[in-house]
């Protein structure tokens, strides 16, 4: 849509000529107009001078475009499918028609220029349009896409202010001297039209509680994805012409070279909603049609720290809390990347932290600020090495600041294993995670970084696996009665579970029709008895310390999941995802 046009008359002439208002209102209104700088339409309105469908006849006059009105404006779910969500809501347009090269669409301000523009970057395709009222196109979008969000909304943002510019703070501090160098990608990123989608795509996946968002280019479109519970959905598609100025964007908020690329870059940025601070990281990682980004949401506001309501059972809730309190000793947690492993270290640490104890930590990277707690960053400098400051380089330095307690984010070498296993006999209590299948395996895989089995033992106070299972949708989730086939899937026998009652999921509007909402941590705890080092010693098999675990009340990852299944608050079909890791 070209940005140039001739108009016949003025909005007011047009007006006047067809007897919607007089000569002396819109002379009162220019007055107003010239202290306000409103547009001269909507000062007419709220003066009582014109209504709103007045206005949309005249502006279709003007723009010598067709008026649509209240009882033909409607929404048309075949068209709506193909064009993007995040566009309506934002510019509050209704798509009309679309083919290969066009698309007629229904709008209230055919002056607003910058926004036709944008929709035809964005789209790639021609763009027309009809008239109709304000009134009539925001009730029409409001009622189809609103209706039921109103609950979802963010606390203290309304849909004006997620769509201004205010009401996120990312604005750039420094841009590098190559940046400079390519004023056009500068342009075309600071456009405030892919400000505005920018902005949307964030908020959206923060309304949704997605914990990161996808932006993958493809060759002739930009795939939006949301991760939601573990799973990838995708979102409304995007032009691929608008892919260059979105990316860029993208890197401006988060400080990085927007003229480089052709290598990975990672950076990172916040915003304040509300009275919300979220942090974001950003990835990304160029590829044949483009560059990817993937942002992850940081947001304190939907993680809980609360031991209580983390997933253990009170068993498990009992043996945590006994072994965080202990005043040394190593405790590690193993799991694949996103099972909450974080964020169950940071709630042992929440728990213990009082003026009396000193916590530092080293991690890669610090996802959350925690109050009272030393945080220190991994850094690896590619070019000076030995400026890099690493997991094991880290936990050297911060025990020579008189710590009582310790985290290192990960063990991934010998080096750093030794380190920790030397802090936990010397009078630290140690926390850390480490890549294991289950508790036992985590023995193992310290035996494979060198740690001696006496040293271990004399370390170990207790080892954790966890993973995170779907809740089920307390709003469409059905009773009924598995199959055998669905217990032998899982190594178990229906007969074991007499009179128990299983759930499976459904889906509706709640749960945008997953038959799932949340996640919750499954544990698996093994407190390191006297019995259970004897047997680490003797180098018994991993089945007699499994067996020994179970016999003094341990839970495996699976009958953990059961406990939950029984409860009601997640399905079999998620145990059978726990079943698989081993």
């Amino acid at each position: 849509m070209s940005s140039e046009f001739i108009y016949k008359k003025k909005i007011g002439q047009i007006l006047i000529e067809n007897d919607f208002i007089t000569e002396e209102q819109l002379s009162d209104s220019l007055k107003i107009q010239i202290e306000t700088s409103d547009l001269i339409g909507e000062i007419l309105i709220q003066k009582g001078y014109l209504t709103e469908e007045q206005l949309a006849q005249g502006l279709a006059i003007q723009f010598d475009s067709e008026y649509y009105s209240p009882d033909r404006v409607k929404l048309e779910e075949a068209v709506l499918a193909r064009v993007p969500e995040n566009l309506i809501k934002m510019y509050y347009f209704i798509p009309l028609d679309i083919d290969a090269g066009r698309i007629m669409i229904l709008i209230f301000d055919p002056t607003n220029v910058t926004m036709l523009d944008a929709l035809q970057t964005v789209l790639g395709i021609k763009v027309e349009f009809a008239v109709a009222s304000k009134e009539k196109i925001t009730q029409v979008i409001n009622d189809y896409y609103f209706a039921e969000e109103k609950e979802k909304t963010l606390d203290d943002v309304n849909m004006d202010e997620m769509l201004s510019d205010a009401g996120l703070d990312m604005k750039v501090e420094t841009i590098g001297e190559d940046d400079a160098k390519d004023p056009d990608l500068l342009k075309a990123a600071d456009q405030k039209p892919i400000i505005a989608l920018v902005n949307k795509i964030i908020l959206d996946a923060i309304k949704k509680k997605a914990s990161d968002i996808h932006l993958e280019v493809h060759e002739k479109k930009v795939v939006i994805r949301y991760r939601m519970d573990g799973d990838l959905y995708d979102q409304p598609a995007i032009n691929k012409k608008a892919a260059s100025a979105i990316v860029s964007r993208i890197k401006i908020i988060s400080n990085l070279n927007i003229a480089e690329k052709r290598i990975p870059q990672d950076g990172a940025f916040s915003l304040k909603i509300g009275k919300s601070k979220i942090d974001f990281r950003v990835s990304v990682l160029p590829c044949i049609w483009g560059e990817n980004v993937v942002i992850r949401i940081l947001s304190k506001d939907s993680v809980s720290l609360d031991l209580e309501t983390l997933g253990f059972t009170d068993f498990q809730l009992k043996i945590f809390k006994k072994n965080i309190q202990k005043p040394f000793g190593l405790i590690l947690n193993s799991g694949p990347t996103g099972s909450g492993k974080t964020t169950t270290l940071y709630a042992a640490l929440s728990r213990i932290n009082t003026r009396d104890v000193k916590i530092i930590t080293v991690e890669d990277p610090v996802e959350y600020q925690l109050e009272g707690i030393h945080q220190t960053q991994v850094f690896i400098n590619k070019n000076e090495p030995d400026r890099s400051l690493t997991f094991a380089s880290g936990l050297r330095s911060i025990l020579r600041q008189d710590p009582d307690v310790v985290m290192i984010g990960e063990i991934r070498d010998e080096t750093t294993a030794e380190i920790a296993v030397n802090a936990a006999l010397t009078g630290h209590l140690v926390f850390s995670t480490v890549h294991a299948n289950n508790s036992i395996d985590v023995i193992n895989r310290m035996k494979t970084l060198g740690v001696d089995k006496y040293l271990l033992c004399s370390a170990f106070v207790m080892v954790i696996a966890q993973r995170l299972v779907k809740q089920l949708c307390t709003e469409c989730k059905e009773e009924y009665d598995p199959s055998e086939e669905e217990f032998e899937a899982m190594g178990k026998k229906k007969s074991d579970y007499p009179n128990q009652k299983f759930f499976r999921p459904v889906g509706c509007d709640k749960c945008n029709g997953t038959g799932y909402k949340g996640r919750r941590a499954v544990y698996e705890i093994l407190d390191l008895t006297p019995a259970i080092k004897e047997l680490i010693v003797t180098e018994k098999t991993p089945f007699d310390i499994q067996k020994k675990a179970v016999e003094q009340g341990t839970d495996l990852l699976v009958d953990a999941g059961m406990i939950k299944a029984i409860g009601g608050s997640t399905s079999l079909e998620e145990v059978k995802s726990l079943a698989a890791d081993f």
